[in-house]
Parts: C-alpha cells; structure tokens; sequence
C-alpha cells in the first residue's frame, strides 16, 4: 500500500517536473524566434534548425496531407506550440489526471498561452472545451454528494 502511494507520488513529482521542463523550451523557444532578424519589409525569417534531408522533406509534404498523424508523433522544424502530439498530450493530461496534477496542466496552459503566437488558435477552443467539460462533471459529482449529505442530514435529524 505505501509502495504503491510513493509510486504515484514520484510520478506526479516526475510528470510537474517534466512539465515545467517543456513550459521553460517553448517559452525559450518563443525568445530566440523573438530575435530571429528580420527581411527588409519587416517580417522575420524562419530560419530552420538543420536543413532538411529529401526523405524528411517528403514525410513532411506527405503529413500535410494527413493532418491526424500530427498529433501521433514529433515533426522536426515545427514549433513546439505548433506539435500536435503537445496539444493531444495536454488535452488527456486536463481529462484524465487528478485534481493536483490537473491543476499543473493549467499552470502550464497558462502560462504558455503569451508564447503561442500564430498557433493561439488551435489551442484555445480545444482547451477551453476540455476544461467546460471537466466543469460539467465536476459539478455533476458536487449535486450528488449534495444530495446524498441532505438525506444524511434529513436521516439524522429524525
């Protein structure tokens, strides 16, 4: 029992870690595009992180094509706020996870969100329709421990 309460205890820690650890490279990521120079008429240059070899620019033109391996797995070039595979991680991280660590996944949602740039878009209605619905079933759990604490309090006052 004990074994088992520190196995879920040094995972939660790892996973706030992990998270605080993705928050620092996005946000560090956003700084270093911040400076990146800029053309002449004013828009910034995307300079790549390697150039691409032929099979990568193939794998790349072909995922255009199909936009739900996006979120199976990691596409080089691309910013982090604009990986798939992130925003589904985040999104069964608000689902399913416990109050405290969901609480962490806001925190990092938060405090992501000023570093997201052109990418705000397709964060934002999927995150907030996660959370409403985290909403709705947390308040469907309060009505019936309401319910059940009123019979209570009705059975004992007999």
């Amino acid at each position: 029992m004990l074994s088992t309460y520190l196995c879920i205890y040094s995972s939660q820690v790892l996973q706030i870690k992990l998270l605080r650890l993705l928050q620092a490279i996005l946000i560090l990521e956003d700084c270093i595009q911040c400076t990146e120079p800029s053309t002449p008429d004013g828009s910034r240059q995307n300079l790549p992180l390697a150039s691409p070899s032929k099979q990568e620019e193939k794998d790349l033109n072909t995922q255009d094509r199909k936009p739900s391996n996006s979120a199976q797995r990691f596409i080089p070039d691309l910013r982090l706020s604009s990986q798939g595979m992130l925003l589904s991680v985040v999104l069964h991280g608000l689902k399913h996870d416990t109050y405290d660590l969901r609480h962490e996944w806001l925190r990092f949602v938060l405090a992501c969100l000023p570093h997201m740039r052109e990418d705000l878009h397709k964060w934002v209605t999927p995150v907030v329709q996660q959370i409403c619905y985290s909403l709705r079933e947390i308040a469907i759990v309060y009505r019936s421990d309401e319910r059940r604490f009123e019979r209570f309090r009705q059975f004992v006052s007999v």
